[in-house]
């Protein structure tokens, strides 16, 4: 018989798509941010981000102005983000990417956490900025932290970031 090396690659790409999602399933379950795979709000949702996004997300972050506009570190690659992303998950905060069901990530959103209290960031790429994904974005946070026991819930804003003054 003759072998088929494109079948066997074929074959262990799929079983490693299989694995890691997976693990991505369980470690969303296990999460005290698990939102159920039916609660959309419009056409997006909420997935925990993890090492399968982060090629999509520093795609989409790539303009420096969304750092800035969001107030979070300038990253450029995925050891960056995954050091980012360690610095304050334990804390009991949490950082999202957020889907299009069309289009895949398209942006980013994140929670960190005190008692009843959390302060909220949210990001579009500039692919997708200017089509209501952020307000989106936010009422699924905001469902999220209401089902986590969050009473109080913020979000700062730099002055000229009109954008994001209008979603909240």
């Amino acid at each position: 018989m003759l072998a088929c090396p494109g079948l066997q690659t074929s074959e262990l790409m799929e079983q490693a798509m299989h694995d890691a999602l997976a693990r991505r399933a369980l470690l969303w379950r296990q999460s005290s941010w698990y939102l159920p795979d039916d609660m959309r709000q419009g056409p997006c949702s909420l997935e925990l981000l993890a090492e399968l996004h982060f090629a999509d997300f520093l795609w989409q972050y790539r303009d420096p102005l969304i750092a800035h506009w969001a107030g979070l570190p300038p990253l450029q690659t995925g050891q960056e983000l995954g050091e980012y992303l360690e610095s304050f998950v334990p804390d009991g905060g949490a950082e999202f990417a957020i889907v299009h069901r069309d289009h895949g990530l398209v942006g980013g959103a994140g929670v960190r956490c005190h008692e009843d209290m959390a302060h909220i960031h949210f990001w579009i790429g500039a692919d997708h900025q200017g089509k209501g994904l952020c307000q989106s974005a936010v009422i699924l946070m905001l469902h999220l932290a209401g089902q986590a026991g969050i009473r109080h819930c913020f979000a700062s804003v730099l002055a000229g970031n009109a954008r994001s003054q209008r979603v909240l």
